[in-house]
This record gives C-alpha cells, structure tokens and sequence, in this order.
C-alpha cells in the first residue's frame, strides 16, 4: 500500500479539522498496535486494548512534537497502556487455545516456522504460554523488540529509559523466557527456541 503523504502531514492536517484523515494513521498502525496489545494483554483483550489505545492517540495527537518518528511514539502509548491494563488486572492466567485459535493468523517469529499449521498454532500457543508468565516489563521489552523489531535506539525512546537499560532489560527478558520455557515447553531436539 502507498501512502502519498507522512504521518507527520496527516496530523497537521488532523489537528487543522480534517479529523477525516485520522483513519489513515489507524489503517497504517493499526496492525502494530493490535500485534503489540496481543502479544502484552493476550488474544482476549487486545483488540478492546488497541482501540482504546488509538482513541487515546487521538485525544492526545497535538502533544506528539515530531521529536521521535510517530510509530516510536504510538508504540509507548500502546506498551503505556497495556502495562496499566496489566497492573490493573494483575493476570497471571494464560491463554485458552480457543482464544490462540481465532488469532492464529497473527505471525509470530520468537520460534522458528513450519509449513503445517499445527505446528504453527503449537509455536505460538508455546509463545503465549511463556509471555503470560513473564512480568509486564519483560513482555513489553521483548515484544518490541523480537516481533515488532525495534532496534535499541528506539526500543530507548518508546520505554523512555536509557540505552544501557534498554540492554540490561532485553537480556533480562530474553533470559526470563528461555528459563520460563525449559520449565513448561517440552522440546524435540529439531524444535529449538530462536531468542537471540
């Protein structure tokens, strides 16, 4: 899809009176947000999640200052708002595979791929099962990073935190899921978790 003009454009526009073109920045985001909310409140909340995320884009799209790119800054309101939907909620529960099921279309990449989409659903169910055990914190970090695939430098300016923490908290995180996994995932030798 072709986009004609900058996100920047748009929300001049935007907040000019052409509220209109808002749907335009929903269309080009709403994928990211949705995969991001999936990932850190889990298949259940995360559609109620991303709308809420992007009505509060909305409300406040005049404090955005064009300072870091949009999508740095729409990815700390959605990991900002995910991580108050989790400490509100203080979940610990996992995912029911019924619920993985309606959104197995979502494209994980923690663990490798596999044509049969069993094994597909297997992955991502392992995924799920492992980011539900982790705290807020890791399960924010390492969505952006292993499936939204920010780079460090952004990962600091959407946490709001240094690149030194950005760091400590990445290998925090990448360690917190491969030792929760080696406790719940049982693996077969050609099925190998990819974190690195």
């Amino acid at each position: 899809m072709e986009h004609s003009n900058s996100d920047f454009e748009i929300i001049q526009t935007v907040l000019a009176g052409d509220i209109q073109l808002f749907e335009d920045l929903v269309k080009r985001y709403q994928g990211k947000v949705l995969r991001l909310c999936y990932s850190m409140v889990g298949a259940s909340a995360s559609e109620d999640a991303a709308q809420e995320v992007f009505i509060r884009v909305y409300k406040s799209l005049h404090q955005f200052k064009g300072e870091s790119s949009f999508s740095t800054w729409i990815y700390r309101v959605t990991s900002n708002h995910c991580l108050n939907l989790l400490s509100k909620k203080k979940r610990e529960r996992t995912e029911s595979l019924e619920a993985l099921t309606e959104k197995s279309r979502e494209k994980m990449s923690l663990l490798p791929q596999d044509q049969s989409p069993l094994k597909h659903l297997e992955n991502q169910q392992a995924v799920h099962l492992i980011l539900s055990r982790m705290s807020p914190e890791e399960r924010a970090i390492l969505s952006l990073r292993e499936m939204e695939g920010l780079n460090y430098k952004e990962l600091s300016e959407t946490l709001d935190i240094s690149m030194e923490l950005v760091k400590v908290r990445l290998f925090r995180a990448r360690k917190s899921f491969i030792e929760i996994a080696k406790k719940i995932l049982v693996t077969s030798p050609h099925q190998k978790l990819s974190i690195s």
